[in-house]
């Protein structure tokens, strides 16, 4: 099958969405597809086509602005014309900016077009405020063209004003896992000093300031030594920078900056537990929860539709009211002194969150 991936924001630029579907790409080229990605070119340095190790072949358009966190690409019209015109299928990685033009090419072109609704997009300021409306509206027709829509879980597809709208188009599909380790990890009790661990954007919306503001009630809670250890991009890529908050962070935080894989592994293994404390719609399930969970790492996290999927279909961890420090510091001191509430092991966690059932689950959505 000839499949067409369509997003605004693709590597290197790094996000959960972003790894998520290079996963997605990998393992269509790995099964025979024939896989074309279509995505902005964030940095003019990057190429205009490319074919990575894994056969994907790489087509960036150019960027005229930004406008809050979406691209504005004249030029989407026509590589969206051309390319879809080489696919069985279109598939469209979304929030986009460019998620009307790319499915109405798709129609005129006479191809299936699918797309996955991984969250709502917010963005800070006026410019961020126009850019949401125009991406609304751009799904609202993007939807409408759509022949089925995959979300992550039913419990986001509830909130969703979008999702409700197109009820009827829906399926749910786990989205893949970016980062699969080697060699699996069932839990282990942790002793003092505690890794207390965070890996994301280093942005905002991430929840950063709630985890920066529990570290005073985790040193009362805990008493006993620990570090929190926070890992990823800052202000290089899209989504905005917390670099404020942590210009002059607590004695307990270490700072790793962005991390490859090799190292994305190593970081894992060394936590005793993972906090995802996101307040923002943008964060609709959280795949880091689960690149813990495969290695033996329970997960504290914002009870919030859809982030909290991976805690409660697995009982690997706890979660918290967003936005409140104290409850993190409380559901962190528990998991670390008494352990989570179920203790699955890894084998368990794969079953539940398999790549090889999401892809296949994909490739029906393909073809219904």
């Amino acid at each position: 099958m000839r499949v067409l991936l369509s997003l605004s924001w693709y590597l290197p630029n790094i996000s959960g969405l972003t790894l998520a579907l290079d996963r997605l790409a990998r393992d269509l080229a790995a099964g025979g597809d024939e896989v074309t990605v279509l995505a902005g070119q964030h940095d003019r340095s990057l190429p205009r086509e490319e074919v990575t190790p894994e056969g994907i072949r790489v087509r960036r358009v150019p960027v005229l602005f930004r406008l809050g966190k979406a691209l504005v690409m004249p030029r989407m019209v026509l590589e969206a014309w051309r390319e879809a015109g080489k696919a069985d299928v279109v598939h469209l990685w979304l929030p986009q900016f460019d998620a009307a033009v790319v499915a109405i090419m798709a129609r005129l072109r006479g191809r299936r077009v699918v797309a996955t609704y991984n969250c709502s997009l917010t963005s800070p300021g006026i410019a961020g405020a126009l850019a949401v409306w125009a991406v609304n509206l751009s799904h609202l027709v993007a939807g409408l063209l759509c022949h089925r829509i995959s979300v992550n879980s039913e419990d986001y597809a509830a909130q969703s004003r979008f999702c409700r709208l197109f009820h009827r188009k829906l399926r749910f599909i786990d989205i893949p896992v970016p980062d699969w380790p080697e060699e699996l990890r069932d839990y282990r009790k942790p002793r003092p000093p505690y890794r207390i661990g965070f890996i994301g954007r280093l942005s905002r919306e991430k929840g950063l300031d709630t985890l920066l503001a529990a570290i005073p009630a985790l040193r009362i809670a805990l008493d006993a030594p620990f570090t929190v250890e926070i890992a990823g991009p800052g202000a290089e890529l899209a989504g905005g920078s917390a670099a404020d908050l942590l210009a002059d962070p607590p004695p307990e935080v270490r700072i790793h900056g962005a991390i490859d894989d090799a190292a994305r592994d190593a970081f894992f293994r060394t936590l005793h537990v993972l906090v995802l404390p996101s307040t923002d719609r943008i964060e609709a399930f959280g795949l880091v929860q689960v690149e813990a969970m495969l290695r033996g790492v329970p997960c504290v996290t914002s009870d919030r539709p859809g982030m909290r999927q991976p805690v409660l279909r697995t009982g690997f961890g706890d979660l918290f009211e967003p936005g409140n420090p104290d409850a993190l510091a409380r559901a962190v001191a528990e998991i670390l002194t008494s352990g989570p509430p179920s203790t699955p092991d890894a084998n368990r966690v794969a079953a539940e969150f398999c790549n090889l059932r999401s892809l296949a689950e994909y490739r029906q959505l393909y073809a219904e």
